[in-house]
């Protein structure tokens, strides 16, 4: 039976097969110039079949499953791997299959791309770390780049905010949510601002978002709350850029030393994405801690770093390099419309963002 897929399950399939083929893992370091190469012995993954152990020689890998073992040539996986790659060029929109990688998925004992460990990991290498000269072992988890949402759009991620210093009547409001095309929620905004309104943000429309925001520190709803205000009336968009524009507005009004020498706004943020790389939801509790999975990441050339979550500035500097925040489909999930609750006018902004 012909395996099946969409493009961000074909990524797990990519990255085993190439590592296979390789022989390397690639670790991300802030510093391009200073490399971290380690080779890899063995691949361990938990298929719906059972446990398959993938050991690298020089030229071929054994694959062992229960008493069962066989070899295969690594060069089989590189060609396979390159197969793959050439259908992420094309805009599939539903699940498509590769028949000229049946062979070696038969080979692999690799029946389904979702991995059934109980940590959720698509599968656990051994490698050689030169710089502790020692062997080590991790748990990974696939990521594409372009495709990494750290907090995914939906209704529990929109923010409310009051629009204060002006009074809307029925035909104006109707009027304002009737603007759409590119940037309608920005179009809506600057009218707003126009007709001299402000806005206030209130909470989340979520109460487990909220409470997540609140376990990175109290406050922070609010600094999110002027991020994402900030990402909608401006062109900014990037977290880095963002930021740089919250230290000018320092909501939290705190001493510039905090913000310039202590890089105050720059941690919080760190805080927030870090939680949310590593299992902050918007609809569930969060406890204040998350899986430490490493994270391999595929970038748009087919190229693999690893992050490891456990080396706290060198995964926060990628997160903080890298984010950006997106604008989802307004009528999907209820947000950028003027409304009205209690009496007060307001109007719902929606967080997304990603890599």
């Amino acid at each position: 039976m012909q395996l099946k897929g969409n493009r961000i399950e074909w990524t797990k399939a990519y990255a085993l097969l190439q590592i296979i083929s390789e022989g390397n893992l690639h670790f991300y370091r802030e510093n391009p110039t200073k490399e971290h190469i380690c080779p890899v012995s063995t691949l361990i993954r938990n298929d719906e079949c059972g446990k398959i152990i993938y050991q690298l020689t020089p030229e071929t890998v054994l694959v062992k499953r229960g008493e069962k073992v066989h070899e295969f040539p690594r060069k089989k996986c590189q060609e396979a791997a390159t197969e793959i790659y050439a259908t992420f060029q094309i805009p599939f929109q539903k699940e498509y299959g590769i028949a000229a990688c049946e062979q070696i998925f038969d080979a692999l004992y690799y029946t389904w791309f979702h991995s059934s460990a109980e940590n959720k990991c698509d599968f656990s290498v051994i490698y050689f770390d030169p710089e502790k000269e020692t062997t080590q072992r991790q748990d990974i988890i696939i990521q594409t780049k372009s495709k990494w949402r750290l907090l995914p759009p939906n209704r529990a991620t929109n923010l409310k905010y009051d629009i204060q210093n002006v009074k809307f009547s029925n035909p104006e409001t109707n009027r304002i949510n009737k603007i759409d095309g590119e940037q309608e929620v920005r179009k809506r905004l600057i009218e707003i601002n126009r007709l001299g309104g402000k806005l206030k943000y209130t909470t989340s429309e979520n109460k487990f978002f909220l409470e997540n925001l609140c376990m990175i520190d109290l406050h922070f709803p609010r600094l999110l709350s002027e991020i994402t205000r900030l990402f909608y009336t401006t062109e900014l968009s990037t977290i880095q850029d963002l930021t740089e524009e919250i230290k000018k507005v320092n909501p939290y009004k705190i001493k510039e030393v905090l913000i310039q020498k202590n890089n105050f706004y720059e941690y919080k943020i760190q805080q927030f994405l870090y939680a949310l790389a590593t299992g902050m939801k918007s609809t569930k509790r969060y406890r204040g801690y998350g899986s430490l999975l490493t994270i391999a990441i595929i970038d748009t050339k087919g190229e693999i770093s690893l992050l490891d979550p456990g080396i706290r500035p060198t995964f926060d500097h990628y997160l903080f390099q890298n984010s950006r925040l997106k604008i989802a489909e307004c009528e999907t999930h209820k947000f950028g419309f003027i409304e009205k609750e209690n009496g007060q006018w307001l109007i719902k902004l929606n967080v997304e963002i990603k890599l």
